[in-house]
């Protein structure tokens, strides 16, 4: 059985471009059963296979869809092709004649029938019928009930064909709802997925085909239904439609209609505020800033911080010296420019020193905020 094996493949691949190929099948040839697993010599199968081997391909695994009801083959799979609706291909690697043999009497003693199948293509000598008669097989149809199944092995290399029949193959080219926002935000209903475009970490814009004129409407509802709230967290610019921003802790999430039919999720990371980014050490004792914009924050201990603050506009020094004083600080010194323009000022509360430097017109706060 299965000799002539480079011959036969190069038959496979014509067939499978020309479709122009009869399939002589059987238990043997004026013989109502198959031949007897010791009569079936594998070894005589010719030469191997091509290995199938792509740079920087991970070895596969036997696919999770497949149903119990199919044992599996185990051994190396080295590639994984999947038709959705029609069937899956596993190639496998370092196959042993002993490894397909105990597959087969697996099969059996689970119901399953084989059928040991000869392969001729028109414009070829026709020599089929000889190759069957003189114990000569290409491949072995497995069948059992809605599953169908079809084995060819040469050499240590096998490719396995296991058609959909009896289960769904799932399609994985189709988009999928990002399972990092899964728990964190709800997929809209009614709405299949046409695109998830990942723009940066955890952030994302998801396109979906809508079901009704109400889809966006009813997905707002959602959001609030699981704690999001309106929002002014985005900055985006959209030039047409009207969307809907609402947020939940650090997840910002624009909603806009961009046609009768189709919606567009635009999933965002807001930045920490001010008061996230303020040490938790000096929260309720050393005011944050108003009217700035917390750049960096950079601890030298525990009890040491230095921070640097963007300004408003050159009022917020001075506005946030007074908010000092009021909360208990005063200044124990100054230093003031030529043109009488601050320069650094300390001050404090008598647990905490500050030392403020305005800089770039006191457009910029630098403090360092330290207890001795």
């Amino acid at each position: 059985m299965f000799k002539n094996r480079g011959i036969f493949f190069i038959i496979i691949l014509i067939a499978a471009v020309s479709c122009a190929c009869q399939l002589l099948s059987g238990s043997q040839p004026n013989a109502p059963d198959a031949p007897d697993e010791e009569d079936v010599d594998l070894s005589d199968f010719g030469e191997e296979f091509p290995d199938v081997d792509i740079p920087g391909l991970e070895p596969a695994e036997w696919p999770s869809y497949i149903p119990s009801e199919i044992p599996e083959l185990e051994g190396n799979i080295g590639m994984v092709m999947v038709a959705p609706e029609s069937h899956v291909r596993l190639f496998y690697e370092d196959l042993k004649e002993d490894d397909i043999l105990l597959y087969l009497e697996t099969l059996e003693s689970e119901g399953y029938s084989l059928e040991y199948l000869v392969y001729a293509q028109e414009g070829f000598e026709d020599s089929a019928e000889e190759r069957a008669a003189a114990g000569e097989y290409d491949a072995v149809g497995i069948t059992n009930g809605v599953y169908r199944m079809r084995l060819e092995f040469g050499g240590d290399s096998a490719v396995y064909d296991i058609y959909s029949d009896g289960f769904t193959i799932p399609d994985e080219s189709q988009p999928a709802w990002p399972e990092e926002l899964a728990g964190l935000l709800p997929q809209p209903e009614g709405c299949p997925l046409k695109s998830v475009v990942a723009l940066d970490a955890g952030e994302y814009r998801i396109n979906c085909e809508m079901a009704s004129g109400n889809t966006s409407a009813d997905y707002v509802v959602l959001l609030q239904q699981n704690g999001f709230a309106e929002s002014d967290c985005s900055s985006l610019v959209y030039e047409f439609g009207q969307p809907q921003t609402l947020a939940l802790g650090n997840l910002c999430v624009t909603v806009l209609t961009l046609s009768d039919t189709e919606m567009q999720i635009e999933v965002r990371k807001s930045a920490a505020s001010d008061s996230d980014q303020w040490p938790e050490i000096l929260r309720g004792v050393v005011p944050v800033p108003e009217r700035a914009t917390i750049v960096s924050v950079l601890p030298v201990s525990e009890t040491d911080y230095n921070i640097m603050a963007a300004a408003d506009d050159a009022a917020v020094v001075q506005e946030y010296l007074d908010t000092l004083e009021e909360s208990g600080f005063s200044v124990v010194e100054s230093f003031k420019g030529q043109t009488g323009e601050l320069l650094q000022v300390t001050l404090t509360d008598e647990v905490w020193i500050m030392e403020i430097m305005p800089a770039s017109m006191g457009m910029q706060l630098i403090m360092h905020i330290y207890q001795e």
